[in-house]
């Protein structure tokens, strides 16, 4: 039916003649849309109605490996499917009228499964090697994508796989923890003579750590083994994760032309006891080094090529105890004992 209206303000009528209709009336029929056309197994499908008359029932048959298989109702209905294979979508109107369409669904890969090719939990600088159990098509959670990746960093390491089309769920995860090597320091020794006496190794902190090296047995450095020259000493710390901390130190052994340390004489120091504050005179002779040791060994102060007879020291930053300072001068040495009194 079309009707026309005239608004015509107290004026004529309207005259109509000369109407035409053109186009194509639609017959009563089933229609539908489905979309996408292409999916992977559990992802969706919209089916929307588009039939066009006057529709009184909607039977839809949505195919093998459906969910749901079946609906009622203009829609519109959300499915997936659990297998892959083309699926034949049907439906049937007012119990007589039947359209169909296709819809292709490719499988989705499994998750894959990771192996580790050996312990996860290891010290810093170790590495663990993680494989997917699919040959191809894998991507990390650190972005590489061979089949196997080597890691030396602590986190938590997924893996998907793609067939080219569709993606598989992330694998579960496999966590790495690294445990860090413990800090080793290793104070230095002053140079030695040949003929020094072996003396216990305790420069290296933490304490219960094992030394190493040419002339180092039980814990004692004898330089007579060690010989002349420069010899590298390593200080090894294990702690309870079983991950080893290390660090070296050179130390030089002389032959000292035959002259000890104990037969000279030449070096006097004072005041002492001191407060920190002391001159090193040395008589006639320049002096070439000084060290100053703490009473485990270890150097705390040191000055070189001081081209003067005497030298004015301070170590009053240092802590109240006994202290041995090393003079070298015109080539030969001589230790002398300080003590620190604030």
């Amino acid at each position: 039916m079309i009707s026309f209206q005239n608004r015509g303000h107290y004026g004529q009528n309207i005259y109509i003649d000369n109407i035409n209709l053109t186009g194509v009336i639609a017959s009563p029929g089933p229609n539908f849309g489905a979309a996408p056309a292409a999916v992977c197994t559990g992802e969706t499908v919209s089916v929307t109605d588009a039939s066009v008359g006057t529709i009184t029932s909607w039977d839809w048959d949505f195919g093998p490996g459906a969910t749901p298989a079946t609906a009622t109702g203009i829609g519109p209905h959300t499915v997936s499917y659990a297998s892959a294979g083309t699926k034949t979508i049907t439906l049937t109107v007012n119990g007589g009228g039947t359209v169909t369409h296709d819809v292709t669904v490719t499988g989705t890969p499994a998750a894959p499964i990771i192996t580790a090719g050996g312990p996860t939990t290891f010290c810093a600088g170790n590495s663990v090697t993680l494989t997917s159990s699919a040959a191809s098509g894998n991507t990390w959670s650190n972005g590489q994508t061979t089949s196997s990746i080597t890691v030396s960093n602590a986190g938590t390491y997924t893996v998907t796989t793609s067939n080219g089309t569709c993606s598989s769920a992330a694998s579960a995860g496999t966590t790495v923890v690294v445990n860090p090597n413990p800090t080793v320091a290793f104070a230095a020794i002053a140079d030695l003579c040949l003929d020094d006496p072996a003396f216990s190794l305790n420069q290296g902190t933490p304490a219960g750590g094992t030394y190493s090296g040419v002339g180092v047995s039980g814990g004692q450095f004898n330089p007579a083994i060690a010989g002349t020259g420069v010899s590298t000493l390593t200080y090894s710390v294990t702690d309870g994760n079983g991950c080893t901390g290390t660090a070296s130190i050179d130390v030089q052994v002389d032959d000292c032309a035959g002259i000890k340390e104990n037969e000279l004489s030449f070096v006097s120091i004072y005041p002492n006891p001191s407060n920190g504050l002391f001159t090193v005179d040395a008589g006639k002779l320049i002096i070439e080094h000084i060290v100053v040791y703490d009473s485990k060994g270890r150097v705390v102060r040191e000055l070189k090529d001081s081209k003067n007879t005497t030298v004015k020291m301070n170590i009053s930053d240092l802590a109240n105890g006994a202290y041995t300072i090393k003079v070298i001068a015109a080539g030969v040495r001589q230790t002398v004992p300080i003590v620190l009194e604030k």
